[in-house]
């Protein structure tokens, strides 16, 4: 049975992906002197397992020998050490198995990269301390800085004070957002730690800017609850698009939605669900703009109830093809990729 082009479009987008991750990850761990200022200095891949697949940290780290420990151990959260973050120390040149299975990691969005002189038990000790913080109104909260997806930008929020103290252990910490840019953190490569001894107290515009990282990620990840529990043809449309880029067309859409005046919760997600299961890029097209402009609601449900039948089923018509597009756009925006192969299917033999 021969593979749709869609289907064909997707694995072939996610290998090159893999193979793109394994040559940063390799330049990477290349990148520091054995030692600094003679203390030898160690690389560590900080994963959080709850996002790979299942036991993939324990198989990684037990397929490979390689130390590490969760840093859940020893916290309120040690019931749930196993999906929590893992921090695992990695050679400095690892070999071809062990790239290719921090890259599954890395294309996960579920793993990030630090180097630091500091041991394994103490480094963990250090970490675990800026997990916990402290909203403006006294409540508690969990800080994901351990997910790549937001955690980069957890870090840039955080008071300068607290991003110093955090970074001071490190060499550096490196990895890649939820839209696949290099994020790296310089550090102070102290040898000795301090660890935080209270929470993180966080302000309220720390909380906004959060609020709108996570915007993306909270909308597709509560669609695809709701379609696996009632429409499974929809959830199944949903599924066939990489993570990477159901967030690029949410964030997207969220754009739209924002610049056409659709504040309201309801039309972003609408625009959202929109996007990712009939067509990325319905709002702009001719039709819909006029419908929008001509109406003047501010329902981008009641907007779409207006377009044309004949233009939906243009975009459903298209919606795979479309999503072919955009997956040639992410391969070609990675560095190594040759734009004389021009297209991704081709890149990867796909007929």
């Amino acid at each position: 049975m021969t593979a749709s082009p869609l289907i064909v479009a997707t694995f072939a987008f996610d290998a090159a992906l893999h193979e793109w991750l394994s040559i940063q990850i390799r330049g990477l761990l290349s990148i520091e002197p054995a030692t600094v200022h003679g203390t030898r200095l160690y690389n560590y891949a900080l994963i959080s397992a709850g996002q790979c697949e299942d036991h993939a940290a324990a198989t990684l780290v037990a397929s490979h020998h390689l130390a590490y420990e969760r840093l859940f151990m020893q916290t309120p959260e040690a019931e749930l050490a196993d999906i929590g973050p893992w921090l695992v120390e990695i050679p400095s040149q690892p070999d071809e198995r062990l790239l290719r299975a921090l890259a599954q990691q890395a294309a996960a969005q579920a793993m990030t990269l630090l180097c630091s002189p500091v041991r394994l038990p103490k480094l963990c000790e250090h970490l675990r301390s800026f997990m916990y913080g402290a909203m403006p109104d006294g409540s508690p909260v969990m800080l994901r800085y351990f997910d790549p997806r937001v955690g980069f930008e957890i870090f840039r929020q955080w008071p300068e004070s607290v991003q110093q103290h955090f970074a001071m252990p490190l060499a550096w910490w490196d990895g890649w957002d939820s839209d696949l840019q290099r994020r790296h953190i310089s550090g102070e490569s102290t040898s000795k730690i301090s660890p935080l001894k209270a929470r993180i107290e966080l302000s309220t515009a720390w909380c906004n800017a959060m609020d709108l990282t996570g915007e993306a990620h909270l909308i597709v990840a509560l669609l695809a609850e709701e379609l696996e529990e009632s429409n499974h043809d929809s959830s199944h449309r949903l599924e066939q698009i990489h993570p990477v880029l159901r967030r690029q067309i949410a964030k997207k859409a969220l754009a739209f939605s924002k610049k056409a005046g659709l504040v309201s919760w309801n039309n972003r997600a609408m625009a959202c669900r929109h996007a990712l299961l009939q067509h990325a890029n319905f709002y702009q097209d001719p039709e819909f703009l006029s419908t929008l402009l001509d109406t003047g609601v501010n329902s981008l449900e009641a907007v779409l109830a207006l377009v044309p039948k004949q233009t939906h089923a243009d975009w459903d018509n298209d919606r795979e093809q479309m999503l072919i597009r955009l997956y040639d756009e992410l391969v070609c925006a990675l560095p190594f990729f040759d734009t004389s192969t021009a297209s991704i299917t081709r890149r990867f033999g796909a007929d």
